[in-house]
């Protein structure tokens, strides 16, 4: 059996864009949700005074991910962040420690 794929990905943001980008990733999210492999895709903001879009993810497999990669509202979302974000996303994939 497959084990999911769970990601973390933090987006810090440059000042200004920080509503525009929570709107798009709603949008974004909305749309992955009904991809057949994503289990769980969730947005979120930090708390502080810099905030950063955060996303949790859980995908069924690689082949969820990467289909996920490559869709319009995905592409969209990425064209959508440049030059709007503070640094380079952090992305992390996670291994659950049971």
């Amino acid at each position: 059996m497959t084990k999911p794929i769970d990601i973390l990905a933090v987006l810090p943001l440059r000042a200004g864009y920080e509503n525009d980008i929570f709107a798009a990733a709603m949008r974004c999210a909305l749309e992955s949700r009904k991809e057949a492999g994503c289990l769980m895709y969730q947005p979120y903001r930090s708390q502080g005074d810099h905030p950063k879009l955060v996303f949790i993810e859980r995908w069924h497999d690689e082949s969820a991910i990467a289909f996920h990669e490559n869709t319009p509202h995905f592409k969209a979302f990425i064209a959508f962040t440049e030059g709007k974000l503070a640094n380079p996303p952090e992305i992390l994939r996670l291994d659950e420690i049971a």
